[in-house]
C-alpha cells in the first residue's frame, strides 16, 4: 500500500504469535524485535527500498525500538504508546485498578514474580527483563513518541521517559485519550509528515555519500591511470 500524499510505501505484517501469524505467544517486543529484522532484511533484498521507518504501537513500538537500538538500517521510527519497563507497567495497572489498589507493592512483586517465571518456561523470556529504557540511548535515529494523556496501560510519564532517554533527535506528542483510542487525525498527519521528512533527509545523506564515495574512487582510478602511463 502506497501513502500517495508522501509517496512512502508501507509494508504492514502481524508479529508472531499476533493477527494472522502463527505462533501461540507473544513476548512484549523481545522476540518480535527479531520479526523485524527479517522484515527489513527482506525488503531490502528486494531493491525497490531506499530508507527505512518503523512505525509500531505499544508493543509493536517496543519492537521497534529494541531493532533501531540494533540495526543503523533504521532512519526514522513512530513509536506509539512504549512502555519503558514492564514492571512498572504492572505496578501502574495495579495502582488504576480500584480493585486491586488496596494490594501491597510487595504482593504484587510476588505475584508477577511467579507469573514472570511461569512465562519464562514457556517462551524463554522474563517479562520483568523488559527494559526499553535501558536501550533508547542506543537510538540514534529521528523518533516521533505519541502518548494518551489518560492511558491507563502505558502512563504518558512512560512514554516520556522514554523521549528524554533517546539517543538521537525525538518529539513527544500527548493527545487526549487512552491506550485503544483512535488516534486523532492531525497527530497521524504530524507523525506521517514527521516520517516523510526525517525519510528525505536520510535519503539525501546516503545520495551524498554516495556520490562522494563515487568521486573519491574515480580520483584514485584517474591518478593509478597517469601514474601508469609514466615509463
Amino acid at each position: 500500500m502506497q501513502d500517495l500524499r508522501y509517496r512512502l510505501t508501507v509494508f504492514a505484517f502481524d508479529f508472531a504469535g499476533s493477527g494472522q501469524s502463527d505462533g501461540d505467544y507473544v513476548t512484549l517486543g523481545y522476540n518480535e524485535e527479531d520479526d523485524l529484522r527479517v522484515v527489513i532484511d527482506h525488503l531490502m533484498v528486494t531493491g525497490f527500498v531506499s530508507s527505512i521507518g518503523l512505525w509500531g504501537k505499544s508493543m509493536g513500538a517496543v519492537a521497534s525500538l529494541l531493532r533501531t537500538a540494533r540495526d543503523r538500517r533504521v532512519d526514522a521510527c513512530v513509536l506509539d504508546s512504549p512502555f519503558a519497563d514492564f514492571r512498572s507497567v504492572v505496578h501502574d495497572y495495579c495502582g488504576e485498578a480500584s480493585a486491586l489498589q488496596w494490594i501491597p507493592g510487595t504482593v504484587v512483586d510476588f505475584v508477577l514474580a511467579r507469573v514472570s517465571a511461569a512465562v519464562e518456561e514457556r517462551v524463554g523470556v522474563d517479562p520483568r527483563c523488559m527494559q526499553p529504557i535501558l536501550m533508547a540511548p542506543q537510538c540514534h535515529c529521528p523518533a516521533f513518541f505519541i502518548a494518551g494523556d489518560v492511558d491507563r496501560v502505558v502512563r504518558p510519564q512512560q512514554v516520556q521517559s522514554l523521549h528524554q532517554a533517546w539517543g538521537g533527535e525525538s518529539q513527544l506528542v500527548i493527545f487526549p485519550g487512552g491506550h485503544n483510542t483512535d488516534r486523532p487525525t492531525h497527530v497521524v498527519e504530524q507523525a506521517a509528515r514527521f516520517m516523510w521528512e526525517s525519510l528525505q533527509r536520510a535519503a539525501e545523506a546516503d545520495a551524498l555519500l554516495c556520490g562522494a564515495v563515487d568521486a573519491f574512487l574515480a580520483r584514485g582510478l584517474d591518478a593509478g591511470g597517469v601514474e601508469g602511463s609514466k615509463p
